[in-house]
């Protein structure tokens, strides 16, 4: 894939506690540093869905994120993407391959979330 395929900028987000006021915490989403990713964004085929996530098939992505390698981006990460004719969209990450362990280029399975 040629760098110039990357022409989507899409937003990094990771869950960071924050304390509620009773004694407790709970999760509010942070930017990632840095905190944004250009990548390619396709929905995710048969093929993509064959990929091993932790010793089974997954078959819960829907599309598929190919960028620069980022290493804080986890299956905690979630991604917002401002899509000029769809508007805000949500995807969750729930497969991260560091694409030939190069640490280079990675690929992002995700589901979108539908809020």
């Amino acid at each position: 894939m040629a760098i110039g395929d990357w022409r989507y900028v899409v937003a990094l987000e990771a869950p960071t506690p924050v304390a509620d006021g009773d004694g407790g915490y709970r999760d509010t989403w942070a930017p990632l540093t840095p905190g944004q990713l250009d990548c390619s964004i396709r929905s995710a085929g048969p093929r993509d869905l064959e990929r091993p996530m932790a010793g089974t098939v997954g078959a819960t992505a829907s599309h598929v994120l190919v960028g620069r390698y980022h290493p804080g981006i986890t299956t905690k990460t979630r991604i917002r993407y401002n899509d000029p004719v769809r508007g805000p969209r949500l995807f969750s990450v729930v497969y991260v391959e560091n694409v030939a362990e190069r640490g280079d280029v990675m690929t992002l399975l995700c589901a979108e979330v539908i809020e």
